[in-house]
């Protein structure tokens, strides 16, 4: 069986949809939703999950005293490098998993709108592969196909369903991997759902690009959410094992740093393990060095880099040359 894995990051989703913002855009994004004066929506949220909404101020202060600094040593900068730092401080935590939750539920709705739909994506292109190996139906028995990301949304497995209807479910529920988790499971997702029916447990899912004005269960739906600094509370291992067993890796719109490597397994490989796969990589741009030292040093010379082409191309040429008959 010929086993392929392709792994998303914050770029696949940027690529589908400009306004799915990537590095320090994306963190301006999630906090102009602290820094917007007054903040009535996210002050309810706080009360209702038990804090003085006063807490808001000591968060800006910090947050900009943090910001102010990377820009003036010229540094990138990331909600998750914050966090780090205030990673002793349960209600920073809380208040920032709860802001990614709001903004990603309000950014991701309008990616599949009917306009963005109907136009030729790489997410297209992903469901006529594996439409036409009959990989959601489970019919083909000589390749297996799996999904790891590391964004919160849910567009992969919502264009999936909106194209194939509950064809997908299966696939969606063993195959498709949040290395983070997400922003909660879609309504459709029975199985998934079920098991938290079976245990008397709200069932922690939100329609696709729904704002969420269920104040109570925001910080619930939000703890689905983790952040890099708590990688080493992630216990699902499966899209280690998927990577583990691949023969093919393909990588696109991921930044390649090294500790989401680590948590992929990639760092701790063995060189026989990495020799025995093949690595591409879609890059932006032109010449990335960090990318490009990476596949010298932790990579062998191993991996394949693609640049100057956008995703659709990546997947379509990338998986045409991975046709199972």
């Amino acid at each position: 069986m010929k086993r392929i894995v392709l792994v998303l990051g914050a770029g696949a989703s940027n690529a589908f949809n400009s306004k799915m913002e990537l590095g320090s855009d994306l963190t301006e994004g999630i906090c102009s939703r602290v820094f917007r004066e007054p903040a009535p929506y996210l002050s309810k949220v706080l009360l209702a999950a038990g804090y003085d909404p006063i807490i808001l101020d000591s968060y800006r202060e910090d947050l900009t005293e943090y910001i102010r600094k990377k820009r003036d040593a010229k540094k990138s900068y990331s909600i998750d490098d914050f966090m780090e730092q205030y990673e002793h401080k349960q209600s920073y935590l809380d208040i920032t998993k709860m802001m990614i939750l709001l903004h990603v539920l309000g950014y991701e709705g309008p990616c599949l709108s009917d306009a963005t739909f109907l136009k030729d994506t790489w997410l297209t292109e992903l469901d006529k592969y594996l439409s036409a190996h009959h990989i959601l139906s489970n019919e083909n028995h000589k390749l297996e196909f799996n999904i790891v990301t590391f964004n919160y949304d849910r567009l992969v497995e919502e264009f999936l369903f909106r194209k194939n209807g509950h064809l997908v479910e299966d696939f969606c529920d063993k195959h498709v991997h949040h290395v983070y988790g997400k922003v909660s499971h879609l309504p459709w997702q029975n199985k998934v759902l079920k098991r938290f029916f079976d245990k008397n447990e709200l069932a922690p899912y939100i329609h696709f690009g729904h704002p969420n004005y269920d104040y109570k269960n925001v910080q619930l739906y939000s703890t689905g959410i983790n952040l890099i600094y708590e990688r080493s509370q992630i216990t699902n291992v499966l899209f280690k094992c998927a990577i583990s067993n691949a023969d093919t890796v393909l990588f696109m719109g991921f930044g390649f740093d090294e500790k989401n490597l680590e948590v992929l397994g990639i760092t701790s490989m063995k060189t026989e393990t990495l020799k025995g796969k093949k690595w591409i990589a879609h890059v932006y741009g032109c010449h990335n060095p960090h990318i490009e030292n990476l596949r010298q040093t932790m990579f062998h010379g191993l991996l394949q880099t693609v640049y100057k082409r956008d995703c659709t191309e990546f997947i379509q040429q990338e998986l045409g040359r991975e046709f199972i008959s």
